[in-house]
């Protein structure tokens, strides 16, 4: 469907958090994640994207080179949290 994704997997390996995008739209400039501990299954991730130039001509473009502007960036950052009611102290 033109999206490309990045997903981070939890350390239980039973679920995990995705950020998607539209290719033809979005650069994906950097993504990483970070873990709350080292013991710990919370994260935090993030992607910089940069908006894509506008191709009249339909021309596959990837990288760098294909940035419009580079003052159109942003960062789009995702958390994953304990979801059980009794980690509502750790989620606040």
């Amino acid at each position: 469907m033109g999206y490309q994704d990045y997903f981070v997997e939890k350390s239980s390996g039973i679920s995990g958090s995705a950020i998607f995008y539209k290719k033809s739209k979005f650069v994906c400039l950097e993504q990483n994640s970070v873990k709350f501990a080292p013991d710990s299954s919370r994260f935090f991730m993030y992607c910089r994207f940069a908006l894509k130039n506008d191709n009249k001509d339909n021309m596959p473009t990837s990288g760098v080179s294909a940035i419009k502007d580079t003052s159109k960036q942003f960062i789009f950052g995702e958390t994953h949290l304990k979801a059980k009611p009794q980690f509502m102290k750790i989620r606040v």
